[in-house]
């Protein structure tokens, strides 16, 4: 059943925090983000002086009778997101506030996401440098996360947000509405499909005992890592029934020939995309061969059959990410 309608929030003062939420920069089926501007003295500011504020307005689901299990999804987002939030690559919760009906959930504006980054802007194309910035960021906030017993599930460019501070991009993960604390999981297609593991996609690669969420969120970085440097997916989904998927399983040069990637990043990417979820490389020697990285790409005359980065990258309804 598809949930009902949000209201337009621009306008709503939430007193607590003392803001007043302006217009909607970000929607979807379960959810709005709105700029946010604080209205009190700033002497008083639970935020810092400078900050850029968005809400995230959720919906709270209606239950029979009140109590913990009415919220237990929101919760469970929630407090995934504020266990690592704050890590530096990491978006910023301030505060979350709630009445009968929504969470409002403050955190930090950014100027975009990696999505608009590497589609509507091109920023990595060529530039081998914000490449491994940027990607090394990510590595670290993921690796932070699993530290601590957060593991993603959702991991793609859409929910990585980025502020531009000079020549510096800083990027920050976020929405952790797929997030669980459990290290083996049961749940398959939990995310986007082009994003997600074998084992976690569908019956073809799935285990009986489950799937380890370290190596299924390794999996997914190879493919936010292969978007940024090539702007294509490598796939639609990991199923021997898509024919790139399929013709990388046989031949594991496959993307190296298609496109433009470097054979460091093809010896890389070959590590990452190891269909036996435990002979994967880890999050901490993945680091290592970035930073190891002279180039990522090659000369191409052009590429063949390749799968285009989508002009939508959402699957189904998604709660938007401040930005």
């Amino acid at each position: 059943m598809s949930p009902a309608p949000l209201p337009d929030f621009n306008g709503v003062i939430l007193e607590e925090a003392q803001l007043v939420i302006g217009e909607c920069i970000g929607s979807g089926a379960f959810g709005r983000v709105h700029q946010a501007t604080f209205v009190g003295h700033h002497y008083y500011s639970p935020y810092p002086r400078d900050a850029r504020l968005a809400v995230k307005c959720l919906p709270r689901p209606s239950a029979p009778t009140p109590g913990p299990q009415r919220d237990s999804l929101q919760a469970r987002e929630l407090s995934s997101h504020l266990k690592v939030s704050s890590h530096p690559s990491i978006a910023t919760i301030h505060q979350v506030l709630f009445d009968k009906t929504y969470f409002y959930v403050v955190m930090d504006r950014y100027d975009g996401d990696l999505f608009e980054a590497i589609v509507d802007k091109g920023v990595f194309k060529d530039n081998d440098e914000l490449i491994k910035n940027v990607f090394l960021q990510i590595l670290e906030a993921v690796e932070f996360c699993h530290s601590n017993g957060v593991y993603h599930r959702d991991l793609k460019p859409r929910n990585v947000l980025y502020e531009q501070v000079g020549e510096q991009m800083n990027v920050r993960l976020t929405d952790f509405g797929l997030a669980t604390l459990n290290e083996v999981s049961n749940t398959i297609k939990c995310g986007t499909s082009r994003y997600m593991s074998p084992e976690s996609f569908g019956t073809e690669y799935r285990r009986e005992a489950g799937y380890s969420t370290v190596q299924s969120d390794i999996w997914s970085l190879g493919v936010v890592l292969f978007n940024m440097i090539t702007g294509h997916n490598p796939w639609n989904s990991p199923s021997l029934k898509d024919g790139h998927f399929s013709s990388y399983v046989a031949d594991n040069n496959h993307l190296f020939r298609k496109h433009n990637i470097s054979p460091e990043v093809n010896n890389i990417i070959q590590r990452i995309f190891v269909v036996e979820p435990n002979s994967r490389i880890s999050i901490s020697k993945l680091k290592n061969e970035i930073k190891s990285v002279k180039t990522f790409f090659r000369e191409m005359q052009d590429t063949v059959n390749t799968v285009p980065f989508p002009v939508n990258d959402s699957a189904g309804p998604q709660i938007p990410s401040p930005h």
